[in-house]
């Protein structure tokens, strides 16, 4: 199998080299075509620019807790994917050739999409930082494109940062100016409430029953000691006895009985208690006796009051929903207002060029060398697409003048066997005839091999400064 394969092979190389001028017929007018194209193609230059955007700078940190946003605002993502849509490229087609702004739309069209084409941006992959890429026939213009770019991408983010905020301290102000009626109007009512019913205890508040309690506790203790006291001079122990009462009296307020105070100053006392029971018992005068009653009576009253107060009746109620509405508002005010400020400061560092919230890591530069196009690699494809059309046209030829190469074939066409074969001596041709021939072989290598080589090399010819030649730009044209 693989001998009959390999056989068919011999025939049909044999078959084409019969007609191996053909070959160099067709395939040196291709190359040569080919490869004026690929010479004439112009150079292309890129020029590159980096940006990194901050998602915490310096200035962002020291205003962290004053600042409406966080430090990852301002990211430049909408920006990065929007960047290249129609409008703005028809604004960068606009100010790199003004004349583009006559054209009809199909051609304005056209010219956009290979604007596009020209450009690429490398996307954030999570450090923060952009790149942005054009390619052109001019190496000044390459660099301007990129730079624009580059503006474009800072203005672009900085605008929409600045529109944000502006819109976040308008909507901010209107939420106050909102606030601050519904304020007025409470307080309003708070006034006509309160001077309707002037009688209306603050008392819901703890403190003042609490206070309310140990004012009871004070009076109380002051009315045992009244008692307690003889009508003829005081002694020093009754009067020891009533600072006792008063004091412990003042700790029951505030402490539970099991506190650790109020068991020693309550031991003390029924040990001072205790010695006196020994003694007759004194008069006691009736004045400090009803003064003490009269002040106890009127603390008692207070407390009832605050406790009445803080069950709450129905006008209890309702002042304390207005003041409650009325301090809901106070506080949702202030708040507003402290965020009002936030978004200002937040206003003067995201829409600040100088925040370094973008920096710009590397300037676009006029590219010194050319990119492309890579002429070798297209001539070594223009030589085999222009090799194998070459070999086509030859096989070609010998299939349609039907010619045998080999006995195998007349026995497959003709049925019959084949007893020999005669080759064809060319016995005419003198040995100058041939000497001319092998001329011509040589001369026609040679010559291919000089229009390959000098192909080859064009591309790296310089200017003879030492730096590659540049195509000098007329005008900014796409």
């Amino acid at each position: 199998m693989a001998g009959n394969i390999l056989s068919l092979l011999h025939d049909q190389v044999r078959r084409i080299w019969l007609y191996r001028w053909l070959i160099v017929l067709a395939a040196v007018p291709l190359f040569a075509g080919a490869a004026f194209f690929i010479m004439r193609m112009p150079k292309i230059y890129e020029s590159t620019a980096q940006i990194y955007v901050d998602k915490q700078t310096a200035v962002a940190a020291a205003t962290e807790h004053v600042s409406l946003v966080g430090g990852n605002f301002g990211s430049g993502y909408v920006i990065q994917k929007t960047l290249l849509n129609d409008n703005n490229l028809h604004a960068l087609l606009f100010r790199i050739n003004p004349a583009a702004r006559n054209l009809d739309r199909g051609d304005l069209a056209n010219a956009t999409a290979a604007l596009r084409g020209r450009i690429k941006i490398d996307p954030d992959q999570g450090d923060g930082f952009f790149q942005i890429h054009y390619m052109d026939t001019d190496p000044v213009r390459a660099r301007d494109v990129v730079q624009m770019l580059l503006d474009g991408f800072i203005n672009a983010n900085l605008a929409r940062n600045r529109v944000e905020l502006e819109n976040a301290v308008a909507f901010l102000n209107r939420q106050i100016a909102s606030y601050a009626s519904k304020l007025n109007d409470a307080e309003k009512t708070l006034a006509k409430f309160r001077a309707a019913h002037p009688n209306i205890v603050d008392a819901r508040n703890p403190a003042v029953v609490a206070s309310a309690a140990s004012a009871v506790a004070s009076a109380r203790a002051a009315y045992e000691a009244a008692l307690a006291r003889p009508s003829r001079g005081s002694s020093g122990e009754d009067g020891q006895i009533a600072a006792l009462r008063a004091h412990i009296a003042e700790l029951r307020a505030r402490f539970t009985d099991q506190y650790p105070d109020v068991v020693a100053e309550q031991h003390r006392l029924d040990t001072l208690l205790a010695a006196r029971a020994a003694a007759p018992p004194p008069a006691v005068s009736e004045n400090a006796v009803a003064e003490a009653r009269g002040q106890l009576d009127a603390a008692e009253a207070r407390l009832q009051n605050a406790e009445r107060s803080t069950t709450g009746t129905a006008l209890d109620a309702q002042w304390a929903d207005l003041k409650n509405n009325a301090d809901i508002l106070r506080n949702n005010r202030q708040e507003l207002m402290g965020r009002r400020e936030a978004a200002q400061m937040s206003l003067a560092l995201y829409s600040d060029r100088s925040s370094g919230k973008y920096q710009i890591t590397s300037a676009p530069i006029v590219p010194p060398l050319p990119v492309g196009p890579n002429r070798g690699l297209y001539l070594m494809l223009a030589a085999g697409i222009a090799l194998a059309a070459g070999i086509g046209a030859a096989y070609l030829r010998a299939a349609i003048n039907g010619i045998f190469v080999a006995p195998r074939e007349l026995e497959e066409t003709f049925g019959l066997p084949v007893a020999g074969t005669v080759s064809l001596e060319r016995a005419w041709q003198t040995t100058g005839g041939r000497a001319i021939a092998s001329v011509r072989h040589m001369v026609a290598v040679v010559l291919l091999a000089i229009a390959g080589l000098s192909a080859l090399v064009s591309p790296f010819v310089s200017d003879g400064h030492g730096r590659e030649a540049r195509v000098p730009a007329d005008q900014y044209r796409i």
